[in-house]
């Protein structure tokens, strides 16, 4: 009966291991969907260069906490950069892949240029799936000396509804996150 007993516990407290196992599983990849953003980095290559530049926005105790670490972008004059970014999450797992491979059709990054001077226009962005754009990869071109801030807003489609003529404020998506980099030109 003492053997019966063991054999029962052995079994029974294996199947809970199992299942707490497969419910953490679970919970990390419910969980990682939606991590907060801790670090975006841009990186930036001229045209006509191989030479990158990294600015990075960091926040790694999340909204309330305190104001994120925002390098300031610095470019040339009337130039042409390919840009892509790189985002991470507060513990350092890169998001970018997760965003490309599994939830394109549900993001979209929208960049606008508040400056003096010259002007700073984005253009050529990846596309999702479906072809329509989604941000993680782009074109800044610079024209004259300029200066103030570029402000990159990740927007969430809560279905498949996403559609290329969709502005920043469309009502069928809301704002996951907003990141402001200062940028100087010149």
């Amino acid at each position: 009966m003492k053997t019966l007993f063991k054999s029962f516990l052995a079994v029974s407290l294996l199947a809970v291991l199992v299942t707490s196992c497969k419910k953490d599983k679970d919970h990390d990849d419910h969980e990682h969907d939606h991590e907060v953003i801790g670090t975006v980095n841009l990186k930036f290559t001229k045209v006509g260069s191989t030479t990158v530049q990294t600015f990075t926005w960091k926040d790694l105790d999340g909204d309330g906490g305190n104001a994120p670490v925002v390098d300031e972008i610095t470019l040339d004059e009337n130039a042409v950069y390919n840009v892509t970014m790189e985002l991470l999450d507060i513990h350092g797992h890169d998001l970018t892949h997760d965003i490309e491979d599994h939830e394109s059709d549900h993001h979209r990054f929208y960049y606008a240029a508040t400056v003096t001077g010259g002007a700073i226009t984005f253009s050529d962005f990846d596309k999702d799936e479906d072809g329509i754009s989604l941000g993680l990869k782009s074109k800044w071109t610079t024209t004259g000396h300029s200066e103030g801030t570029v402000k990159i807003t990740l927007r969430h489609y809560q279905n498949d509804n996403k559609a290329e003529a969709d502005d920043v404020n469309s009502s069928k998506s809301s704002t996951d996150a907003e990141l402001i980099f200062p940028i100087h030109v010149h």
